[in-house]
């Protein structure tokens, strides 16, 4: 599976908010950080306020952090809030093509078979266990 820079940008942004649930981090920060543009994370930190995901104090003493607890956000719940794919549209991981011979094709049962054990899969990862020392997901 190949991430897009949004979706790499965004676990990025909810990884670094879960290393610090204390306090607010700003996306200057992160920007420095990270080497990535402001207007960029901006953007993606826009999606993901309004996915729920993330939120923000603004003035002195802000910042963001998450909206939920790392345990509660699912690797699946941050790609689309930011790449727009969804359980039941059939557009993650590339299964919106059409096959020629439905409906007895072979590789879009493949696809749809492996990309919905893929969402499963990243339904049930949450960010909490990337950080947790040791654990294997």
């Amino acid at each position: 599976m190949i991430f897009t820079k949004q979706e790499e940008t965004a676990l990025i942004i909810v990884t670094a908010l879960a290393k610090h649930p204390e306090k607010r981090v700003s996306l200057s920060d992160l920007s420095l950080r990270h080497a990535l543009p402001l207007p960029f994370l901006k953007k993606i930190a826009r999606l993901l306020k309004s996915n729920n995901i993330i939120f923000s104090k603004e003035g002195v003493g802000g910042g963001y952090q998450l909206s939920l607890s790392p345990d509660a956000i699912s690797v699946f719940s941050v790609l689309s809030a930011v790449g727009g794919k969804t359980l039941d549209d059939g557009s993650f991981g590339g299964t919106s093509r059409v096959c020629p011979l439905e409906p007895e094709c072979i590789p879009q049962k493949i696809r749809s078979l492996i990309t919905a054990n893929l969402i499963s899969y990243l339904s049930a990862v949450t960010i909490d266990q990337f950080l947790k020392k040791g654990r294997t997901v």
